[in-house]
């Protein structure tokens, strides 16, 4: 409750959805999007210093609460065709960045997979050596390097399940947010 009092000094929130409004001031619809890039609205990656804001507030928001998106411009660039464009292209540029996200994380469901598998088969080569009675140092130097490297794939599982796990899924969340959040556009003065 005190976090929703704070957030509230900082971000409007709409009235008839209770969703905190992340505000962007417009001169221009290209503003929008990246300039170097020369690709129509619909391909066109977005402005860093907007992805960067994007990031940021999203991130002050908690995830129980919705957010939307009000690009606040001047009415002389009042353009429907134009705003549908960047609308669209907004929107496009987002759900990719959401199928990114889902795709980074089965890549490391698929890495993980890979790395229980190699400790189970280099723990099981270490017990089956374990049964040859053979003090050998040869044998040992083997039995210790598969040990060791059995440890070194269970650790990069325990890595990958406790730790970057956690943060693809706090970042799919934050793109899933922001691809279904409402964008609009409001003209003054």
């Amino acid at each position: 409750m005190k976090r929703d009092v704070s957030l509230k000094k900082i971000y409007r929130q709409n009235p008839e959805t209770k969703a905190f409004l992340i505000e962007v001031a417009l001169d221009r619809y290209e503003e929008i999007f990246n300039e170097w890039d020369p690709a129509p609205y619909k391909r066109r990656d977005l402005n860093p210093a907007l992805l960067c804001y994007l990031e940021d507030s999203s991130e002050d928001v908690p995830f129980h609460n919705d957010v939307e998106l009000l690009f606040k411009a001047p009415v002389q660039i009042s353009n429907d065709s134009k705003e549908w464009s960047a609308l669209d292209g907004l929107k496009t540029w987002l759900a990719c960045a959401e199928d990114a996200s889902r795709k980074s994380l089965r890549r490391l469901r698929s890495r993980s997979m890979s790395y229980l598998c190699a400790a189970a088969v280099l723990l099981t080569a270490v017990a089956q050596l374990s049964r040859v009675h053979d003090a050998s140092l040869w044998l040992t130097v083997v039995r210790d390097g598969l040990t060791i490297g059995s440890w070194v794939f269970a650790w990069e599982l325990i890595s990958i399940f406790l730790f970057r796990r956690v943060e693809l899924l706090r970042e799919l969340k934050k793109w899933k947010r922001l691809a279904k959040a409402q964008v609009s556009f409001t003209y003054h003065e």
